[in-house]
């Protein structure tokens, strides 16, 4: 497949129904509006330093990643914040291009490593894997509501 690569900026709402349509499907499974949908991607997007890369295949998007900077001890990292690729097309190389082209840009940026969260099982941990990413043997995700519970 002839894949060309540009800024998301430019393609947003494009971008947008890309994001509800994946998502809808698994391993996701998630009902995203467009609004919160274009939220997502804004937040992304207007962050300092954002790394967007959007994937055509002619003139049909196919695919996008989004990354923001996180600086740590070690040095500037690339938390790849969304990748996504076209529910019809996946398993054809586009995800794998759209990485390689993330992490040449990252490079160039002056990036040190990337880092993204996913599922814990499933298709999108093998996907990583076999790109590369690894496991933190130090770090893990923990969550917590945000609502306040009323004390009683």
């Amino acid at each position: 497949m002839d894949m060309t690569f540009h800024d998301l900026r430019d393609h947003i709402d494009e971008a947008v129904r890309l994001f509800v349509s994946a998502y809808a499907k698994p391993p996701w499974n998630e009902e995203w509006s467009l609004d919160l949908a274009h939220a997502r991607l804004t937040e992304l997007l207007v962050h300092p330093g954002c790394l967007s890369v959007a994937a055509f295949n002619g003139s049909h998007l196919a695919g996008f990643a989004l990354g923001t900077p996180h600086t740590g001890v070690a040095g500037r990292s690339l938390y790849i914040g969304e990748l996504v690729v076209e529910p019809t097309l996946q398993r054809q190389g586009i995800g794998r291009a759209i990485l390689s082209r993330v992490e040449t840009d990252a490079a160039m940026n002056g990036f040190v490593s990337m880092w993204l969260v996913t599922e814990r099982v499933g298709t999108t941990k093998g996907f990583y894997a076999k790109s590369s990413f690894r496991e933190s043997t130090r770090l893990t995700v923990l969550t917590k509501s945000a609502t306040q519970e009323k004390p009683e």
